[in-house]
């Protein structure tokens, strides 16, 4: 893990970004914009790093209508749909929407032991929306007979990390901070099945 940093499960920064939320700090508050100021990882109960697999799936179905040659086709993207993200949820969203526009913050990638929080190298988003972090692509082609229709069927096995985080916004003009909490979810694909199914046609 060159270059990673191990996250002490608090990281303070003065980053600003301009919330385009009009909620208030408080009932009688009005607020004008919120600037970032840290925010808080840990490893709650529920919380950590788990494997699971998709269900089996038809990836592509691709015919060769040739009467006597082989054909070499197959999907361009065997991971398609399935790439890393993530998202950051929030446990109020109905009052406070942290669609913080353009702020960036520490990412963390997994964890080491079960506790210990890996960051990215790069900063991301903090954002509800999905946020891509890799575009897993790989091409695959098969050699299909003449008069012959493949069934491409697929399975992906999958890593979430999901921890709590609780992030501080400072409300303008007051000053006053705002606290925003819920969870953070990565998802990573780290495999993928094949299996391949040839049926005649006329």
């Amino acid at each position: 893990m060159n270059n990673m940093k191990i996250y002490k499960l608090f990281v303070s920064m003065m980053l600003m970004g301009i919330v385009a939320c009009f909620s208030s700090c408080s009932d009688d508050e009005n607020v004008y914009y919120y600037s970032f100021k840290n925010i808080e990882y840990t490893v709650s109960a529920g919380d950590g790093l788990t494997s699971y697999e998709t269900n089996w799936e038809v990836l592509q179905s691709i015919v060769n209508g040739s009467g006597d040659k082989e054909v070499q086709a197959g999907p361009g993207d065997i991971y398609q749909g399935y790439h890393e993200y993530y998202t950051f949820k929030c446990d109020n969203p109905g009052k406070f929407n942290p669609t913080v526009g353009h702020v960036h913050v520490p990412i963390p990638q997994t964890l080491v032991s079960g506790s210990q929080i890996v960051l990215d190298e790069k900063e991301g988003e903090f954002s509800m929306e999905e946020n891509e972090v890799i575009r897993s692509y790989e091409e695959r082609k098969f050699n299909i007979p003449a008069k012959t229709k493949l069934v491409l069927e697929r399975k992906v096995e999958m890593r979430k990390l999901e921890l709590t985080y609780k992030a501080t916004f400072k409300c303008h003009p007051s000053g006053s901070d705002y606290v925003v909490t819920g969870k953070f979810l990565r998802y990573t694909p780290v495999g993928i099945s094949l299996v391949e199914k040839y049926e005649p046609v006329k």
